[in-house]
């Protein structure tokens, strides 16, 4: 089954490469916050296996960054004024 993570990153994720390295990981997510926020898709079963995967690849480039995962499979949401784009991804059956 597929499960729903929210990622948070309290600092500015500034190298787009380390985002793109981390972000390919997980091939369905929409990015709620740009450089901060993002929500992913993926079959990964605990929160702790997405924070592996993403610090194992902070490794490689040689960055920490504190983030925070978490788990909002089947969570309800509700908006205001949120770009259309983000809200039809949110909307999407998984």
């Amino acid at each position: 089954t597929m499960n729903t993570y929210i990622i948070l990153f309290p600092q500015k994720l500034d190298n787009e490469n380390l985002f793109n390295a981390l972000i390919d990981q997980f091939p369905d997510w929409v990015r709620l916050v740009p450089n901060h926020v993002w929500q992913i898709v993926t079959d990964d079963n605990k929160s702790t296996d997405v924070r592996f995967k993403i610090s194992e690849k902070m490794k490689e480039y040689q960055q920490i960054l504190p983030f925070l995962v978490m788990n909002v499979t089947r969570s309800g949401w509700a908006s205001h004024r949120i770009d259309p784009e983000i809200t039809d991804w949110l909307k999407k059956d998984r």
